[in-house]
């Protein structure tokens, strides 16, 4: 069983798109990218490619979901469905985790035996990771 699956809903992004949060995930150091699941989930958009996705296979595992349209809360839950990680993150299509240690917070407390883990909004502006 995977520590924590992150669910990325999108509809309409391009593989190019969705490879800028991908990418920011593979990067993440203070994690160990082995105890994560990536559920990309297509909310009725146009079929990718998914193997424009190999050049991070080496360190994530992505799963392709198409659903129909249904919105993006749809697409979270059937992502959370299809989820057996302990833990459950979710990152929009159009995020990017410009600070490489932005996800070691979370994946910390998921190796501390919480329930759950409950976070605030945090918006990282581009060259100043603490904002």
């Amino acid at each position: 069983m995977k520590k924590v699956s992150i669910i990325i809903p999108f509809k309409g992004q391009t593989e190019a798109e969705l490879m800028l949060p991908l990418s920011s995930i593979y990067n993440q150091i203070g994690v160990d990218l082995s105890q994560l699941d990536i559920h990309l989930v297509n909310d009725g958009g146009k079929t990718i490619d998914l193997s424009k996705f190999d050049v991070l296979a080496d360190r994530l595992e992505i799963h392709y979901h198409e659903i129909p349209n249904g919105g993006p809360g749809v697409a979270r839950q059937y992502g959370i469905d299809n989820s057996i990680s302990e833990y459950i993150m979710f990152i929009d299509a159009d995020d990017v985790l410009y600070y490489v240690g932005a996800l070691w917070p979370f994946y910390n407390a998921s190796n501390q035996g919480h329930q759950m883990i409950r976070a605030s909004y945090w918006e990282q502006i581009a060259g100043n990771p603490y904002t």
